[in-house]
């Protein structure tokens, strides 16, 4: 059995060993809302708005962000884990060191988002909008990608672990250093040179040889 690639070092989230654990979370998210040293579980925000907002070491588990419209989010040391981010709307977000754990993400628009240090684990993210995002020591886990949009996204350095990309638009992404290793990349969106410096494996180069050829205007016989 072929040994799958483990994620490059990224850092964790910096959580205090005791959090306050908030039983009544706040129905809404106030303007410029700053929530730092908490756990929040049973968190519901869907369809709310809020400009701005800042996580600083926050533990959010369980909880409902569907539709939330937050475009200059900003979380630090924060992990949010088995919580529904479907259609929520966060471009320009912020990110240092943050996890996202089995979260549901169908649609989840991080257009122009600035991540460091962050992880997805078995998220499933299909639809996802990545556009014009950077990545910078980034990981991706065992996702489901599927028509996820990473157009002219900086993909430098990221690793996608097992996660299904069918279908992914990646035209335009800067893929120099990126493990692609593993995952499925069928019918992926992409050009001839967008692929330059991307790491894959042998069975990816097959696949993606035929998509290639036709980029290239390339008529392949039997």
């Amino acid at each position: 059995m072929r040994k799958r690639p483990s994620p490059q070092r990224i850092s964790p989230p910096d959580l205090p060993t005791q959090l306050e654990m908030t039983l009544l979370p706040p129905e809404r998210l106030a303007p410029d809302a700053q929530l730092s040293e908490l756990a929040l579980s049973g968190w519901d925000l869907t369809d709310q708005e809020a400009e701005s907002a800042t996580f600083d070491a926050v533990l959010i588990e369980q909880s409902a962000f569907t539709r939330l419209d937050a475009p200059r989010l900003r979380l630090k040391d924060v992990r949010i884990v088995k919580t529904d981010c479907s259609n929520a709307r966060w471009p320009y977000l912020t990110a240092d060191r943050a996890e996202f754990v089995d979260c549901r993400m169908t649609g989840f628009q991080l257009s122009e988002a600035k991540l460091m240090d962050v992880r997805f684990v078995r998220c499933k993210a299909n639809l996802a909008l990545f556009r014009y995002a950077s990545f910078r020591d980034v990981g991706f886990e065992d996702c489901q990608l599927v028509e996820a949009d990473f157009l002219g996204a900086d993909l430098r350095g990221v690793r996608f672990v097992g996660c299904d990309l069918t279908g992914a638009n990646l035209r335009g992404a800067k893929l120099d250093g990126a493990d692609l290793r593993g995952s499925r990349l069928d019918g992926l969106q992409i050009g001839a040179e967008d692929l330059r410096g991307a790491v894959i494996d042998s069975n990816q180069a097959l696949a993606l040889s035929y998509t290639l050829a036709g980029l290239l205007g390339i008529v392949v016989q039997e």
